[in-house]
């Protein structure tokens, strides 16, 4: 667990979610603080299998019941919960209870918890248990071991090798082939076992930039059709080696966070209904057993279940009191549901913020780096922008430390309910699981660029944290193979220069800005080093700071079995004869 994932909610006292049969025998167990568990089961065991007439009952719409039971045995190995709670409360006393409710097959679903003392009798913390009960995604599934069937393992290296080339995003430290690539493959056993479609998730397009110096509007465009299309094309991959299929779940996390980032909730509500009204659009019909794209966001999660909320009062949340940094226009359905993700799993803000005080290394790197982006992030938010500049700072910095805090309790509402998916994430990982980094937008179709004139050198960068649709437009030059990927003021830059013109251009398969050279290209001449070099070349004209030119010269050899001759630097010659050895 981070550092900072110190708290109070339920998550931080959820030991973890087991599966059982009806005889008590247990099956599974899942949960960071799950490890306890299987040492502890036969004391557990023994209070759940004798105690049938101590539970308590909540009966249910569809008809089901949840049963509540105090444990009461003395269980030392359950006292480890303490480490998630803030140091002021970890020398207290503990309540333990267990959850369940009862599946098909005499199989049972259960969460174990515990909480100081103090906090006991909480309703909110009693629904909380409840909801995680009846949303979680939790199967029992098998592990991979050295006896798994041979076929199966097969398949499951396929699939990782099908991410490992189609979507994974390497970083400095990257451990896919050391621990990863296992994890990964075990994670997709599960549901290879049984022949069911593998299900992934991926928490990401929350909204587009409130800032419109990186972004060309407000809605998705161009850069979301490409990364929908590369997400999609990867399951297909997976569907044409494992006929059950897969579908990849996106969990939108716009209402998470765009009351901090001056984005009102409509607006994330219209970008969302467009993102998926595109992708039916695009693909009106399912070609696979299974839909290989789903949606769904923190309503579709709080609210959808008939069991979960009808027994929630909004009452219990009157008092929970979120920060609003910035000014945004609210809804009451979207501000309930940041009020249930954060009482469910929200890490504890005074914590995060002594870590930071304390200047604990990730805590302080963390800060700094998510203030700096979003004192540039909502530079062009109207109620920011009136601010003196020190102002701004110190409206990044609670921004900055509010972003923090949710991401961490989204973070932990994912894990909690959906633990057996195969966990993507937009962000640098080392890919040692559970999470994995995807690249959305392909080195060989997208480049990201901070500058048109320097769009053909390599941008270290975005080597190993590649920027997204939704804080980036894509640029198209006439002429060039790849797209670029940058600020919406770079094209404009470019635009209002002597030495390109174009505009943004609306399209039904997604807009973007379009450019071409204003400036007559320089007649080019090739002198070839190798006998027989036939070369198809284009150059860039670009102006300098200190020189009259600068040209680029790219080159595709003519020579059976030779790859592209790399990007060659020339100066303008008298005459305008450009000469370059390939």
């Amino acid at each position: 667990m981070s550092a900072l994932n110190k708290g109070l909610s339920t998550y931080h006292s959820v030991h973890g979610l087991y599966w059982r049969e009806s005889n008590g025998t247990l099956l599974a167990v899942e949960g960071r603080n799950s490890l306890a568990l299987p040492g502890a089961w036969p004391q557990l065991r023994e209070e759940i299998c004798s105690n049938q007439g101590s539970w308590s009952q909540l009966h249910l719409p569809s008809g089901r019941q949840i049963n509540s039971l105090q444990i009461t045995a003395d269980i030392p190995a359950l006292c480890e919960i303490r480490a998630n709670f803030p140091p002021s409360y970890r020398n207290e006393d503990l309540h333990t209870t267990v959850a369940e409710i009862a599946h098909p097959n005499n199989l049972v679903l259960g969460v174990l918890t515990s909480r100081p003392k103090s906090l006991v009798g909480d309703v909110f913390d009693a629904w909380a248990e409840h909801f995680i009960l009846l949303e979680t995604q939790f199967q029992p599934f098998a592990r991979l071991s050295q006896t798994s069937a041979h076929e199966h393992r097969r398949i499951c290296g396929i699939i990782a090798d099908i991410f490992e080339q189609k979507l994974k995003n390497a970083s400095r430290d990257d451990q896919w082939h050391a621990l990863g690539r296992q994890n990964f493959m075990d994670q997709a056993y599960g549901f290879v076992e049984r022949s069911i479609p593998i299900l992934l998730c991926l928490p990401a397009f929350p909204c587009k930039s409130p800032n419109p110096n990186k972004v060309g509007g407000t809605m998705p465009d161009l850069g979301e059709h490409i990364a929908i299309d590369v997400l999609r094309s990867f399951v297909k991959e997976i569907c044409h080696v494992y006929k059950p299929g897969a579908t990849l779940w996106v969990i939108s996390d716009g209402h998470v966070f765009s009351d901090c980032i001056g984005v009102d909730d409509d607006k994330v509500d219209t970008y969302d209904a467009q993102l998926i009204e595109m992708y039916k659009e695009k693909y009106p019909v399912e070609e696979g057993p299974v839909p290989a794209i789903r949606f769904k966001g923190l309503k579709d999660i709080f609210m959808s279940n008939p069991d979960s909320s009808h027994s929630f009062n909004e009452s219990w949340v009157m008092s929970h009191n979120i920060p609003h940094p910035v000014k945004t226009k609210l809804t009451a359905p979207s501000e309930l549901c940041r009020k249930l993700l954060l009482g469910v799993s929200q890490a504890d803000r005074a914590f995060i913020r002594s870590c930071i005080e304390e200047q604990e290394p990730h805590a302080l790197q963390l800060y700094r780096g998510q203030t700096r982006f979003m004192l540039e992030d909502l530079a062009e938010v109207a109620s920011v922008k009136a601010l003196s500049m020190k102002q701004r700072k110190k409206t990044a910095a609670l921004v900055a430390q509010e972003m923090i805090s949710r991401n961490q309790a989204y973070s932990n509402l994912v894990e909690l309910l959906f633990p057996n998916y195969i966990r993507l994430s937009i962000h640098a990982h080392n890919n040692s699981g559970p999470k994995f980094a995807i690249r959305l937008l392909p080195k060989s179709m997208v480049r990201p660029i901070d500058s048109l004139n320097r769009r053909l050198e390599p941008m270290l960068a975005y080597e190993f944290q590649i920027p997204t649709p939704w804080h980036n437009s894509i640029i198209k030059v006439e002429g060039d193979e790849l797209l670029y990927l940058a600020r919406s003021q770079v094209a404009r830059t470019a635009i209002a220069s002597s030495g390109m013109e174009g505009s943004w251009v609306d399209s039904p398969d997604g807009s973007y800005f379009s450019l071409k050279h204003s400036t007559p290209r320089t007649p080019i001449e090739v002198v070839g080093s190798e006998p027989g070099l036939r070369s198809q070349c284009r150059t860039e004209t670009m102006r300098s700071n200190d020189l009259d030119y600068v040209g680029w010269l790219i080159c595709s050899a003519g020579i059976p079995g030779t790859g592209p001759v790399p990007a060659i630097h020339t100066s303008q010659l008298p005459g305008g004869r450009y000469t370059a050895l390939a």
